[in-house]
């Protein structure tokens, strides 16, 4: 995450945009999965997709926030979770793992900060490559009427998240909305990257 957007994310994340299951229901996941979840913060949603994945799954909490990350580890341990292995890293400047070696990518509130900074369309790419081939991007966004949240003025509509993903060669399944959030949900096309073409 962004240094200008961090300090919110980290204060308030965890307490007004509590993660329930009816969200978590919505992602399609599965035990024995192997998740990345980019831009993790403090693991609103890795703690619980850690949860459903199970033992033999994995979710790799991704963020450049070393303090956030240390929550996440927290959290993770008070919870006896062990299948969550973060990561620290600025992903503007590519995802630390091997290419088609996750099924499922997570970007919760994350792409319009990548997208303001003129940085989107790389860091997808970067998605694109680590998923395997059938693999699913799952981009969740602040409604523009939802309380809370990013600034107005940053906020993406579903339209743009569409036209961003499908820009770098995936293919949209679907478009579902839940406590304010919109949930666009992608899978990988069986053709190369743009990036490779």
């Amino acid at each position: 995450m962004f240094e200008h957007h961090k300090r919110w994310m980290t204060r308030h994340l965890m307490t007004h945009m509590h993660i329930d299951d009816a969200e978590i229901n919505k992602l399609g996941l599965q035990e024995g999965m192997k998740v990345a979840d980019v831009g993790s913060g403090p693991g609103r949603y890795s703690i619980p997709m850690a949860r459903r994945v199970g033992s033999k799954g994995i979710v790799y909490a991704i963020d450049i926030d070393e303090e956030a990350l240390n929550m996440l580890e927290q959290s993770a341990k008070g919870e006896g979770l062990n299948n969550i292995i973060t990561i620290r890293a600025d992903v503007t400047h590519g995802i630390p793992l091997d290419a088609s070696s996750v099924d499922m990518v997570l970007m919760a509130n994350v792409l319009h900060d990548f997208h303001h900074e003129g940085l989107s369309v790389p860091v997808l790419r970067e998605t694109y490559r680590i998923l395997r081939s059938d693999g699913r991007l799952v981009v969740i966004e602040r409604k523009k009427d939802a309380p809370f949240g990013p600034p107005y003025w940053l906020r993406l509509e579903p339209e743009e998240v569409n036209r961003l993903i499908s820009s770098v060669g995936f293919k949209v399944l679907g478009l579902d909305e839940v406590n304010g959030n919109y949930i666009v949900m992608a899978i990988k096309g069986q053709r190369a990257s743009p990036e490779t073409r």
